[in-house]
């Protein structure tokens, strides 16, 4: 199904609604919602699907019909963006439009589908909070260790904890394959007051250190302090006590001295020979 056909069944959809079925003051949306639709289908036919995309998804923010959601989906077809075209052709398939509409939008997606691939992502470790990006959007959490599908060709996964990128990986997408990949997860980076009750702690144990050194100094030097004195007071009381020994000892014995001979007798005894 080419834009032109749709394009043609769309104006006519858009341009035959009457006025009166619209809400008070929508007719401003309506009218804005046809010129960009026209200028969705110039620019599919010039080949530019990317402003083609543009035009038709601003059409269909202002008001859906399901041939503005038809060319979207064409358009971000050709773009390589199958997951979304798919979810713009199950829209039509469960809406109101008529039966021909929903059944080109069913025979559609049923031939888009092949091309889309399906992406598991394990976070090793694990962790509560973290929010995972698939190139540059989160991923649901419900979707977390299951196999979602997304387009095929390279994906960018990162790991955000908070404002800190906690992982960082990519990943190759096959069409019509399941690939798994596996996120290193880095541990927390510490926080400013972390990093600042860190380094008080760190100072506190510097300078506790500091005063146990200068204590062990200081009780070093009075020990070798009391040694010098304790020396000095054994040494003084030692010569006190030689002097209170020399100076109380008896006078000197000759023999004591070494000198042995008898005293001489001064004088005679009678009676007695010499």
């Amino acid at each position: 199904m080419g834009f032109r056909l749709l394009a043609s069944f769309a104006l006519a959809l858009v341009l035959l609604t009457p006025a009166a079925a619209q809400p008070a003051g929508d007719e401003a949306s309506t009218a804005a919602a046809r010129a960009l639709f026209a200028e969705g289908v110039q620019a599919a036919e010039a080949g530019d699907h990317a402003a083609a995309a543009d035009r038709f998804q601003r059409a269909l923010t202002l008001r859906w019909a399901p041939p503005i959601a038809y060319n979207l989906a064409e358009a971000q077809a050709r773009l390589g963006r199958y997951v979304e075209a798919i979810e713009n052709l199950h829209a039509i398939e469960r809406s109101n439009a008529p039966d021909d509409v929903k059944e080109n939008a069913r025979l559609r997606r049923e031939a888009l589908e092949p091309n889309v691939g399906r992406l598991r992502i394990v976070l090793a470790p694990d962790e509560p909070g973290l929010v995972i990006q698939v190139d540059g959007r989160a991923l649901p959490e419900a979707l977390r260790g299951m196999a979602f599908p997304v387009d095929p060709g390279e994906r960018v996964l990162t790991v955000l904890r908070g404002a800190q990128q906690a992982g960082r990986a990519t990943a190759t997408v096959v069409a019509g394959a399941e690939t798994s990949v596996h996120v290193e997860v880095a541990a927390p980076l510490p926080t400013p007051e972390a990093i600042a009750a860190e380094e008080e702690r760190r100072r506190a144990l510097e300078e506790e250190a500091r005063l146990a050194t200068h204590r062990q100094s200081a009780q070093r030097r009075k020990r070798r302090l009391g040694g010098a004195l304790g020396a000095v007071g054994a040494l003084l009381v030692g010569a006190v006590v030689v002097g209170i020994l020399v100076a109380t000892r008896p006078e000197a014995d000759p023999r004591v001295n070494g000198n042995f001979d008898p005293p001489r007798l001064e004088g005679r005894v009678e009676g007695v020979s010499p």
